[in-house]
């Protein structure tokens, strides 16, 4: 499996690094004129400065940024194939403790822990661990480092149980569910078998079922969203939530009505800055602005794949396709709820949404991408001895002059030149064809000249 996911090699690092970096750049600082548009409302709703929310996620832009290109220029990806990744779930570990002990509820979720003055989501930060540490166990039992007790041991404590606290203590499925995506499509970039793959998603498709059916809540929004319960019944704060979504979206017609001129953000959408500032964006931007932030986000997909194919490790393929599809997926996760077509799950657009938390997690994501492209550009060297035995083959082939054709035509040769290094004539015929052609050639010529040795003696 991982022998087809490879490519041919032609892709230029540094392009797809280019590509990568515009495209979640791009994404950022439409972000961030979204936010100011949006954000505004709210502030002045809460006796805010109008820049407030403005201005603090312009703040998580900066840092997330200085983290992405620190990740990128002068810190190479190998160094989290080693056991400092058991630090890194050691500290998440202790986060989701930190939450389900101490953490402050918002929206009716315990998801958030208050440091000082700061309060930051564990789970956007856990879910890149998560992929960490399921591409080294599966480097390891490769390797033989780890047996396969110890390498599914270490799979059960480092990622399993957290999933499982981050389910219940959080009550989180729809991280959960990012996460799961990201850690099987690393699997899949780690050769791991289709079979296991596939009956390892049948069980959590079964236990995700019964998460959502035991949960009155969730039952509501799936039936809701399948149209089998009608939108006064149930949830009544997502139904009014999804339906003013689906009004704000489709004010924006093709075109859009303009940036700062939207409707549905004076209080009429919740959270339209954080869970649904894409409909703020199909409003003010129109079908054709909303395309295209999905084609950025198709983009940094397509280039982030071709970089995983093209690692010449495994833990590099493995982490880079598992970040760039987990990032990819969470986006488009959040586009389906927006537009209806998937159970409100309450997780933020990737590089648009308000919240610090997301925006730095997303572009530390960007960060170690481009950290594998960046490792990915040493030389391949059985590529370049390929290339020159194809140029040594192409070459024309050797012409003796016409002053050694004539010294073979008259009986002398190189090797006979040498055995009868007495007579004059011959001895200067044999250093003149020795020394008019190279050592490969004067190798051919012996074994076709020998028989007029052998004739002189």
């Amino acid at each position: 499996m991982a022998g087809r996911l490879t490519t041919s090699g032609n892709e230029n690092p540094a392009v797809l690094q280019a590509i990568v970096a515009g495209c979640a750049a791009a994404l950022m600082l439409t972000g961030l004129v979204m936010i100011y548009s949006t954000g505004s409302i709210e502030a002045i709703s809460l006796d805010w400065s109008p820049e407030k929310y403005f201005l603090n996620q312009l703040v998580f832009a900066v840092i997330g940024t200085a983290l992405a290109l620190a990740l990128w220029l002068f810190v190479p990806y190998r160094v989290w194939n080693t056991r400092l990744i058991y630090v890194g779930i050691l500290i998440v570990w202790l986060c989701f403790i930190g939450v389900a002990l101490t953490g402050e509820g918002i929206l009716g979720a315990r998801r958030w822990l208050d440091i000082g003055p700061f309060r930051f989501q564990p789970s956007e930060f856990a879910k890149i661990a998560f992929v960490m540490v399921t591409a080294y166990l599966v480097c390891r039992y490769q390797d033989g480092s780890l047996s396969l007790a110890k390498a599914a041991g270490g799979a059960a404590l480092c990622v399993a149980a957290p999933l499982a606290m981050l389910l219940v203590t959080q009550s989180d499925l729809g991280t959960s569910v990012i996460c799961v995506v990201g850690i099987g499509v690393a699997l899949l970039f780690g050769g791991v078998r289709l079979r296991w793959l596939f009956g390892g998603l049948g069980v959590l498709l079964a236990l995700g079922a019964v998460a959502i059916l035991a949960t009155p809540y969730r039952r509501a929004r799936l039936f809701q969203m399948l149209g089998l319960m009608p939108s006064d019944a149930g949830d009544g704060a997502a139904s009014y939530q999804l339906t003013q979504s689906l009004y704000t979206f489709a004010d924006g017609g093709l075109l859009g009505v303009g940036l700062g001129n939207s409707k549905g953000k004076f209080q009429y959408l919740p959270e339209a800055e954080t869970d649904f500032i894409f409909s703020i964006v199909g409003e003010e931007l129109g079908f054709v602005g909303a395309l295209v932030i999905i084609v950025l986000f198709l983009v940094i997909l397509a280039c982030s794949l071709k970089i995983a194919a093209s690692c010449p490790d495994p833990f590099g393929r493995m982490l880079a396709g598992g970040c760039a599809v987990m990032l990819v997926f969470q986006a488009f996760l959040n586009i389906a709820c927006v537009i209806g077509i998937a159970p409100t799950t309450g997780k933020p657009l990737p590089f648009l949404s308000y919240g610090g938390s997301s925006l730095m997690s997303s572009l530390v994501v960007i960060g170690i991408i481009l950290s594998v492209a960046k490792g990915s550009e040493a030389p391949d060297v059985h590529r370049e001895r390929q290339q020159n035995l194809r140029v040594v083959s192409h070459g024309e082939p050797y012409v003796p002059p016409r002053s050694q054709r004539h010294a073979v035509d008259q009986g002398f040769s190189a090797s006979a030149g040498y055995a009868s290094g007495r007579s004059g004539a011959a001895a200067s015929h044999g250093r003149y064809a020795a020394a008019a052609r190279p050592a490969s050639s004067r190798r051919e010529s012996f074994g076709a000249q020998r028989p007029y040795g052998r004739s002189r003696r």
